[in-house]
């Protein structure tokens, strides 16, 4: 295989998989009950987790050594999760909602 049809033939891997995550959100947000989520908001997601992950990392780092980071991760997770199936009308917790109707196979 050369490298040029390598390179189209992971493309068209890429396009698939995120047509396959696209139509995944687009189904769990149609099927969210009652009001309408925005599809673009659905990015916050993974972002905001990303930001929280490196804001506890920086803090752990250089305040606190003797703390676990995968245990403080899993704490924050915990609590992201019950703050969103208890509290309505702010974006984030509208996106997790979201990510929690995709399914594993898609996303990985």
């Amino acid at each position: 295989m050369t490298r040029q049809s390598r390179g189209t033939l992971d493309r068209s891997i890429a396009n698939a998989l995120m047509s396959a995550l696209v139509l995944s959100v687009a189904v769990s947000a149609s099927e969210t009950a009652g009001h309408e989520v925005e599809l673009p908001n659905v990015v916050l997601f993974p972002w905001f987790c990303m930001l929280i992950g490196v804001f506890a990392y920086y803090l752990i780092s250089r305040y606190a050594h003797a703390l676990p980071y995968t245990a403080i991760m899993f704490i924050t997770g915990a609590m992201m999760g019950y703050l969103a199936l208890y509290t309505h009308g702010n974006a984030v917790a509208e996106t997790i909602r979201l990510w929690l109707g995709i399914k594993g196979e898609v996303i990985i």
